[in-house]
């Protein structure tokens, strides 16, 4: 989906990262593209709001206060597109027109739930407000546009300086007066790794018609390891539980319980779906009484899988970390790490819990410089099981689609992928 983006130029560096979520998710958001001097930056603007699919309203003070914002809102109403409104900061009085409607709430921050229910929900949130109602704002905005290259006198005189330089310097090159040396950096040679993994048969498929919860285990007192948005999911079982139906799917290497509930089609069954048993109850258990990060590895500088609010998780083992004590966790075919604070309670003894060595480094790492999109298996098109914000993940190979390359990375125990983008880095030991 064509998305434009409205934002203030102050707010630049969050809506960055809302915009590389957006396009992991496979939209194409209008957002780095610049307006130079002398462009006429309104006709510029229209262009490119009429050949946008839907438009995404930031709202922060700094947008809601600037003139370039409302006459580009007004124009998308005017013109009849789609308006995901998309609360970014706290305090932001909205406008009037917008009042009526529902809006995604990023205010809290852009964890991995509320980026995929944002990416799950565009349509949803998506409202549609009568040209009449558009709000009056002047022919010519105030200011500048966020997009809009804003060039100091200094900076062009610096900018005309280094261009001599430069010209100089290819003249001295081509005369043979300088001698230079390139130096080439290695690339990793990882093995291609073939594209999606064999989980054998499936029993079914799992169609989701809206974002839905993927548990741990078949009941909703397990914990919530994700929100799955899109399918099909291969069934490999159910349960009958006091909360009702349970299906167990697979999301890549990823298994988990998906209830069944209006959100949710058996689109195909190719043989009888097995009967599960309900899992049989670990010895010691974590009780999650407040939101919990659940990180790859026993430290903070480990990237958050996902965040727990409440529920209960199987612990395997502990590990003391240099920011304190870790537990080791289970999430369905997954497991992470928990650091021991006020927002967990430990059910049973702690003494039984054998101590685990901490992870050694992999030769070749990705770190997430800005948010990535965890997927379920190379290419686009492929289901995401979450986002990560920041940190670094091992490396265990790559593979090429048609839509990108992919880096196949070790994630809470289980294989998944991320495409290669100016978001990440690939780290060398």
């Amino acid at each position: 989906m064509r998305l434009f983006i409205s934002y203030a130029r102050e707010d630049q560096p969050q809506v960055q990262t809302l915009v590389n979520i957006l396009r992991d998710g496979g939209h194409d958001p209008w957002f780095d593209h610049r307006l130079l001097p002398g462009q006429d930056w309104q006709e510029e603007l229209l262009r490119a709001i009429r050949r946008s699919d839907a438009f995404v309203y930031v709202l922060t003070p700094d947008s809601v206060a600037s003139e370039w914002c409302q006459w580009e809102f007004a124009r998308a109403i005017e013109l009849g597109k789609p308006i995901v409104p998309v609360l970014l900061k706290k305090g932001t009085e909205l406008p009037e027109t917008l009042a009526p409607y529902q809006y995604a709430d990023l205010s809290e921050g852009l964890t991995p739930r509320t980026t995929a229910r944002l990416m799950g929900g565009l349509s949803r949130i998506a409202i549609t407000i009568p040209p009449e109602n558009a709000p009056r704002v002047r022919a010519k905005p105030g200011g500048t546009p966020a997009r809009a290259e804003v060039t100091p006198a200094s900076t062009r005189r610096l900018f005309i300086i280094g261009a001599v330089v430069a010209i100089l310097a290819v003249a001295a090159i081509i005369g043979g007066m300088i001698v230079t040396s390139t130096a080439v950096t290695p690339t990793p040679d990882f093995n291609l790794t073939p594209g999606t993994p064999d989980l054998g048969p499936a029993a079914g498929w799992l169609e989701v018609q809206q974002p839905v919860a993927l548990y741990s285990g078949p009941g909703t007192q397990y914990v919530i390891i994700t929100t799955v948005d899109s399918g099909p999911l291969a069934i490999t079982g159910s349960s009958h539980t006091a909360d009702g139906l349970f299906y167990q799917v697979q999301l890549g290497e990823l298994a988990g319980w998906v209830q069944d509930t209006p959100d949710v089609v058996v689109a195909e069954i190719t043989e009888d779906i097995p009967d599960v048993l309900t899992p049989t109850p670990s010895p010691t258990m974590l009780q999650v009484r407040y939101t919990a990060s659940v990180r790859a590895g026993p430290g903070r500088d480990y990237p958050a899988i996902t965040y727990i609010n409440d529920g209960i998780l199987p612990v395997t083992g502990t590990a003391i970390a240099a920011d304190g004590t870790y537990y080791h966790v289970q999430l369905g075919t997954m497991d992470g790490w928990v650091q021991r604070t006020a927002s967990v309670a430990l059910i049973g003894s702690e003494e039984s819990l054998p101590e685990l060595p901490t992870p050694t480094p992999a030769p070749y790492r990705l770190e997430i410089v800005h948010t990535a999109a965890i997927r379920a298996a190379p290419g686009r098109d492929q289901p995401i099981i979450t986002f990560v914000t920041e940190g670094t993940l091992p490396i265990t190979g790559l593979s090429r689609t048609a839509t990108g390359t992919f880096y196949r990375v070790l994630f809470g125990g289980i294989q998944a992928w991320v495409q290669r983008t100016a978001s990440i880095e690939v780290v060398v030991e």
